[in-house]
């Protein structure tokens, strides 16, 4: 409905979250929140909705590493263990070569996942990759044993498998196609 500045929230709220992003949910939310309150005192706006919130974080997290300010980011992340801000730390890891820290996270991120029976998601071989080539990049014998136990059963049949075995069946890593595969993973 259409107040006196001109503000339609019916419209506002009816076409907030109508593309794909989960955090239309939140966007609607604090609309609604917003439309309801719009009236109120300045002394009387609530905070933003905790999912609202964390998108914001998460967001400003994503603005200061696209902007190389690494470590700014990290702050923004602090405390924050949510999958969304482990992607982010991987993702800045990575983009640091800091294979340790790509590894504790993606480590963190997979958690007991090789022992839940569902099927993993792409999302899921992807993280198993980028660990298989953090550990490779590090010289990571005994990790990529490891891994190697823990998901060449899961891996199976999956587009990722041979990729996979490349990476963690001791092999010469001179060898061509291993260095093409970690190449190419290495852009993930």
């Amino acid at each position: 409905m259409a107040g006196g500045d001109g503000w339609d929230s019916t419209r506002a709220v009816a076409t907030a979250g109508s593309g794909s992003c989960a955090a239309g949910d939140g966007l609607r939310g604090a609309l609604l929140h917003a439309a309801s309150n719009r009236h109120a005192a300045p002394s009387a706006v609530q905070p933003l909705p905790e999912a609202l919130a964390a998108e914001r974080m998460h967001l400003q997290a994503r603005a200061l590493a696209d902007l190389d300010r690494y470590d700014q980011a990290l702050k923004v992340l602090a405390g924050d263990d949510c999958r969304d801000s482990k992607l982010l730390r991987v993702d800045i890891a990575w983009r640091q070569k800091d294979w340790p820290a790509a590894m504790q996270t993606l480590t963190a991120l997979l958690g007991n996942r090789d022992q839940d029976p569902t099927p993993f998601t792409a999302a899921d071989r992807q993280s198993v990759l980028q660990l298989a080539v953090a550990l490779s990049l590090t010289k990571d014998t005994a990790g990529l044993d490891r891994v190697r136990g823990l998901y060449t059963q899961r891996l199976a049949g999956a587009p990722e498998a041979d990729a996979f075995r490349v990476l963690t069946n001791r092999v010469d890593k001179d060898n061509t196609e291993y260095r093409d595969l970690a190449t190419a993973i290495a852009g993930i």
